[in-house]
């Protein structure tokens, strides 16, 4: 359980810096560099960061291990049905 906290604070940590970085830097220098940090901090904030508070669960890690990964998330997400 440690080792999940250090890693998403690292991760987290990381991508606040990516993403002051991106603000300080001359934004609108060119569309590719906008689009693609637009996509990683998508990918970010809404697949990354995500899955480490899930992992984190033991409700999460138990459903996963019994049900499997689409049912775990449908659970996760909705509740128990």
């Amino acid at each position: 359980m440690i080792s999940i906290s250090v890693i998403q604070w690292i991760v987290e940590v990381l991508h606040m810096t990516i993403f002051y970085f991106y603000s300080y830097m001359k934004t609108d220098y060119t569309n590719i560099i906008d689009q693609f940090f637009n996509l990683y901090a998508i990918i970010i904030t809404v697949i990354i960061l995500p899955s480490f508070y899930l992992n984190g669960e033991a409700a999460f890690r138990r459903n996963l291990a019994v049900y499997g990964s689409f049912k775990a998330m449908k659970n996760a997400i909705f509740g128990k049905m």
